[in-house]
């Protein structure tokens, strides 16, 4: 395919001698626009998106007052594991949301995942055996902080009938706390953006 010739036409020609450039001009856009639109020969959904391609950025994209920004960029999870996600900026370069997560990732051991809710929320929970209290800090479990703020936790006894807790959340984790002594198995999840 001949590559698009933006001097075509050529002012000093007669448009017949650019007729042969101008249809494969008309032939480069024709091509071009087939990638992620219906072909403007189809009558039916002419121009519309069957799917959009996001080439991946190598950081968050600008936007202006009255415009956002829906892109890819590579997200490095504990693993260490590397996966394009989907991010969204609302206008005027403020908040940045990641959209996606290609599946819960798991922590240091399957008693640890995370993953991503949608509207920018994210989700961390693991499976312990320890006495309490205990410092929940997520890094430690081969997950990632909150990059905001932990909005709450939930932590749940595990088959001991035990009262269980929370305080001190952070980012980086919480405290778990228990109505008994001792080392007992329990659940905890935690929500945050």
């Amino acid at each position: 395919m001949t590559a698009w010739n933006p001097n075509i036409p050529n002012p000093a020609n007669v448009p017949a001698n650019d007729a042969v450039s101008m249809q494969q001009n008309f032939a480069v856009l024709d091509q071009s626009y087939q990638v992620n639109h219906v072909p403007l020969s189809v009558a039916t959904d002419m121009g519309k998106h069957p799917v959009v391609n996001f080439p991946v950025q190598s950081g968050d994209m600008g936007t202006g007052a009255n415009d956002v920004a829906l892109y890819a960029k590579n997200v490095v999870y504990p693993g260490p594991n590397t996966f394009v996600e989907l991010f969204f900026r609302r206008q005027g370069n403020t908040n940045v949301s990641q959209l996606t997560s290609g599946n819960a990732q798991q922590g240091i051991s399957a008693n640890y995942w995370q993953s991503f809710l949608p509207g920018g929320l994210q989700i961390k929970f693991g499976l312990e055996n320890l006495g309490t209290p205990v410092a929940i800090n997520f890094v430690a479990r081969g997950l990632t902080n909150f990059p905001t703020t932990m909005l709450g936790a939930v932590v749940t006894a595990f088959n001991t009938g035990r009262v269980y807790n929370f305080d001190a959340p952070a980012t980086t984790g919480f405290t778990a706390n228990s109505s008994a002594v001792g080392a007992a198995p329990f659940f905890w999840i935690a929500i945050g953006y």
